[in-house]
C-alpha cells in the first residue's frame, strides 16, 4: 500500500511539471517596474541576497532588464548596474508617469538643450532607451529625453479614458504602431480603455485588461 502510495505520488508530480506554466518570458533591453514589495527593493552587486546593497529601488520605479541569473535579474537604472530579485520585478509596458518637475531636453544629458518643462503627474509614452540615464519619450507632439531618475511606471488611471468605436465588433491591439504590427488581442466595440497620447501618425498608445499596445485613433471616441 505504501509503495503504491509512493508511485502514485510521483505520478502526479510528474504531470504537474508537464503542465506547469512557465515564468513570464522577458527580453534583453525590456522595460521593467518595481512591485510586490515594501517600499523598495534592493539593487545588489551580485545575485545572491547576502550581496551588498547597491542602491534603494522604489515601488513603481523603471528598471531595463538584461539576464536572469539564479532567481535575480540584472538590471539597469539610470546609469547604475546591478542585480534585482526576479520576485520584485514585473512587466511594465512604455506609458510613464512624471515623479517631479523635469526638463524634456534635446539630448540625453543634463546640458541637453530644453525643449519643455514637465509637471509633476505628467505621463509621457517611452520611444526607446537614450544614454546617460535618459529615455527618449513623446509627450503630446513634443519628443526628447526625460532622466530615468524622474519617471514612474504609470498606472491605467493615469491615462485619458477612450472607447472603441470600431464599426466592427472588434479592434486590434498592436504590438507596434503599424498595420503590420502584431496583434495582442482584439478589444470589443464600446470597450474601455485608457491612452497615453498619440503616437506615429494616428495611433494611440493604451492599456486594456493587463495589456499595454497601440489602437489606430480613428477606432477611439475621446469624451470632452
Amino acid at each position: 500500500m505504501r509503495l503504491r502510495k509512493v508511485l502514485c505520488a510521483l505520478l502526479l508530480a510528474a504531470l504537474l511539471a508537464e503542465t506547469a506554466v512557465p515564468a513570464l518570458a522577458l527580453e534583453k533591453g525590456q522595460l521593467l517596474r518595481v512591485d510586490h514589495c515594501g517600499k523598495w527593493a534592493a539593487l545588489r552587486a551580485e545575485a545572491t541576497a547576502k550581496s551588498p546593497r547597491l542602491a534603494k529601488l522604489y515601488r513603481e520605479m523603471t528598471v531595463v532588464y538584461e539576464r536572469t541569473e539564479r532567481g535575480f535579474c540584472l538590471v539597469r537604472c539610470g546609469t547604475r548596474w546591478g542585480y534585482v530579485a526576479r520576485k520584485y520585478l514585473e512587466k511594465q509596458g512604455r506609458a510613464l508617469r512624471v515623479n517631479k518637475k523635469v526638463w524634456l531636453r534635446e539630448a540625453p544629458s543634463a546640458d541637453g538643450g530644453k525643449l519643455k518643462k514637465l509637471k509633476k503627474g505628467a505621463t509621457v509614452v517611452a520611444l526607446a532607451e537614450g544614454q546617460n540615464g535618459y529615455y527618449y519619450v513623446q509627450w503630446n507632439d513634443w519628443y526628447g529625453y526625460v532622466s530615468a531618475t524622474a519617471l514612474r511606471a504609470a498606472k491605467a488611471k493615469d491615462g485619458r479614458k477612450a472607447w472603441v468605436v470600431c464599426a466592427g465588433k472588434h479592434t486590434a491591439l498592436r504590438e507596434a504602431a503599424s498595420d503590420d504590427g502584431h496583434r495582442l488581442t482584439s478589444i470589443p466595440r464600446g470597450s474601455r480603455v485608457y491612452a497615453f497620447g498619440g503616437i506615429s501618425e494616428g495611433w494611440q498608445y493604451v492599456y486594456w485588461k493587463g495589456k499595454w499596445g497601440y489602437v489606430d485613433a480613428d477606432m477611439l471616441y475621446f469624451k470632452r
